[in-house]
């Protein structure tokens, strides 16, 4: 390990944000497709899985403008020579027995909900409070039937925190692997996060983002770490 690269963040909703976390169980008149939260604070979190693989679904299908997604079947890119996968790693292929894994090079954290925004959620939704819901409705196209559903988004103007953690190895190009990453962020601002994105749900933005470098020397104790400014747009 040559040095991390940690990008610090904030992720601001602008418009309702629906990361699912699924039903174990159905109340009639309930809510269709809640949220993920925290199990001790009951506040909503956006899973560092949920974001890493928008990031390396959207950054896929700029290779060879998508022609490699297409020639993979679908599939998830398995070849080393792409940034891409050296990034985000690609396990072995069991059915050739010279598959090798590429080791994941970034780490995703689960973002929490700003404090700031966290009291400024339940001063308008009421204590302990911190989503809201949103009704839509299916159509038969014969009879003209209305199939209401329920479904709990975090509001827009909801902010998060999180980073993501990328290691560097000798021989990696640092300016290369980290443009990667700002390049999967730029492309999920202007797609979506979570469910219902083509419905309205799920644009987000980066904000306030920082690259905190750290070097060998720096777990050592013999050095500081850098920290730089950076845009995301």
């Amino acid at each position: 390990m040559e040095k991390r690269i940690i990008f610090r963040y904030e992720l601001v909703c602008e418009t309702g944000l629906m990361i699912q976390a699924g039903k174990t169980n159905f109340d009639i008149g309930g809510i269709d497709n809640p949220v993920m939260k925290d199990a001790l604070t009951g506040r909503p979190y956006i899973p560092g899985s949920s974001l890493k693989g928008k990031m390396r679904s959207l950054l896929e299908w700029t290779v060879k403008n998508g022609e490699a997604v297409i020639a993979a079947g679908g599939s998830v890119l398995k070849d080393h020579s792409l940034p891409v996968v050296q990034v985000f790693g690609a396990a072995a292929d069991e059915t050739k027995p010279s598959g090798k894994n590429t080791q994941t090079r970034i780490i995703v954290r689960d973002a929490q909900l700003t404090e700031t925004s966290a009291k400024q959620l339940e001063t308008m939704l009421g204590t302990g409070m911190f989503t809201e819901l949103k009704p839509e409705n299916t159509i038969d196209r014969l009879s003209s039937k209305a199939n209401p559903r329920f479904f709990e988004r975090v509001p827009r103007g909801a902010t998060f925190t999180g980073e993501i953690v990328l290691t560097l190895f000798a021989g990696d190009d640092e300016t290369l692997l980290t443009n990667l990453v700002l390049e999967g962020m730029k492309l999920v601002s202007d797609n979506y996060l979570g469910a219902g994105g083509s419905r309205g749900s799920g644009k987000v933005k980066f904000q306030n983002v920082e690259l905190v470098h750290r070097s060998n020397a720096y777990y050592r104790g013999d050095a500081q770490e850098v920290i730089k400014a950076v845009v995301v747009e």
